[in-house]
């Protein structure tokens, strides 16, 4: 622009200065103020230049010294193809292994020692692929939500505390170990990321296996099904309100220890909205673990959730006590391996204990300049996430679910980005009944990127 202007200026001026040169000294001293004047305006305009390169890479100072304000977000964008064995469709999610969201954190300094501040993080569900089905791609879509509203006091000394929306202390226990670098794609224990809410079919009758047309299934009185639908939320214990990861995102209150020789203590208690007149605690307890000793990175976290939730169905006892718990290593030459596992012991006092067990390897390496390729390749088995409460123990039926799958993840670390690309395998299989379903398999490919 400056160039622009002085070119334009140069125009006007130029046979201004000659036509005076031509006529009298006195135009001649009127065409070295010009001269003058227009390096003034020259020299304004490189102020003015820096002082806007200035502003655009330094965001506005709140008015207090002691704050920084971060903005931080990502735009998580994919393509699914799924297929439950009678249908398929291709669809444009937005990936619900790490949705898309934008993250404010005001910090003040209170002393050298101790922090306090506030979050907001609202993520953007745009058709997320862990709720679409087949043939209803906006199910359970929720185009805006708050996943974070929260107050926090953060003392290298005594701990962090916090309080309002946000993660509860055994929530990630299943993720945070994950050190393949394939998480944008598939995290840990959490399998119902990818087309969570793809219903499996009936064999016999090529029908959505539902609650609803329990005339011709063995199931009538589902508890923990989603919304009625035997999906792969369902089976793979993926729902919100009985997540596999512990507590998931609560209004709560949390208290997190100082790290200590690697490890932090965390626990939490919420209060779910009420059923039946009953109020809902849920509270748990995590420790967490995280070094690097030799140049080998080491993860492990476990945790207790009591979740007490109850009349979801029929005003039965839907809550339980549960330990979960996964340990990762990555080591230098980017080989690297998880595993996880869960016991759930559901209060219903018919129904047969969950359990999960998983197992994850993967490699990175950096073969291309642009950033790390990372692979991975993992198992999960899991039990007893459904529960039918329609017959008794001793004929109880059984819904059991195995998923295999492979993962490729490619980082732009220019553009802060990655592409990445995903296929899972998943597989129903309902003990003490004839009733057999097809397979699902799921492919995920999109772009992430971070900001």
């Amino acid at each position: 622009m400056r160039y622009i202007f002085a070119v334009i200026t140069i125009v006007i001026f130029y046979p201004l200065s000659l036509f005076a040169q031509v006529h009298t000294q006195t135009s001649q001293n009127e065409v070295e103020k010009l001269k003058s004047q227009l390096s003034k305006i020259m020299a304004r305009i490189d102020q003015l230049e820096q002082t806007r390169a200035h502003v655009a890479s330094h965001p506005v100072k709140p008015k207090n010294s002691n704050t920084k304000i971060v903005v931080t977000g990502r735009v998580n964008r994919a393509v699914l193809w799924a297929n439950n064995g009678h249908n398929s469709a291709t669809q444009h999610v937005d990936n619900g292994n790490a949705n898309s969201l934008i993250n404010m954190t005001a910090t003040h300094n209170y002393t050298t020692q101790t922090d306090a501040g506030a979050e907001i993080e609202a993520k953007m569900r745009q058709n997320s692929s862990d709720s679409t089905d087949i043939k209803n791609s906006s199910n359970g879509s929720a185009n805006f939500a708050i996943r974070k509203l929260n107050v926090f006091i953060d003392d290298k000394k005594f701990g962090r505390i916090e309080m309002g929306r946000g993660s509860s202390a055994s929530n990630m226990t299943m993720e945070s170990t994950d050190l393949s670098d394939t998480d944008v794609i598939a995290c840990g224990a959490s399998i119902a990321s990818m087309a969570g809410g793809t219903t499996f079919i009936n064999k016999s009758t090529n029908a959505k296996m539902t609650a609803s047309n329990a005339s011709s299934t063995p199931y009538r009185n589902l508890i923990n099904s989603d919304e009625g639908r035997i999906n792969i939320n369902a089976v793979f214990g993926g729902l919100d309100t009985a997540g596999i990861d512990g507590l998931g995102y609560q209004e709560r209150a949390v208290y997190q220890t100082p790290k200590m020789n690697n490890f932090i203590i965390a626990t939490s208690h919420a209060y779910a909205s009420p059923t039946n007149g009953q109020g809902n605690d849920l509270w748990d307890v995590a420790l967490k673990y995280a070094a690097q000793i030799n140049k080998i990175k080491y993860a492990a976290q476990v945790a207790f959730v009591r979740n007490n939730t109850v009349g979801l169905t029929n005003g039965i006892n839907t809550g339980y006590n549960q330990v979960n718990g996964s340990g990762g290593i990555l080591l230098p030459s980017g080989i690297n391996a998880q595993i996880s596992g869960t016991m759930r012991h559901w209060k219903y006092s018919q129904a047969h204990h969950a359990q999960q067990y998983g197992l994850k390897l993967g490699y990175e390496q950096s073969y291309i300049q642009a950033g790390k390729t990372a692979f991975s390749v993992d198992y999960g088995h899991f039990e007893n996430f459904v529960i039918d409460a329609s017959t008794p123990q001793s004929i109880h039926n059984q819904f059991i679910g195995r998923t295999y799958g492979a993962f490729l993840v490619q980082f732009l670390d220019r553009i802060s980005s990655q592409v990445y690309l995903g296929w899972r395998h998943h597989k129903l299989t309902i003990k003490g009944s004839s009733v057999q379903a097809h397979n699902i398999d799921a492919v995920m490919g999109g772009m992430i990127v971070k900001f």
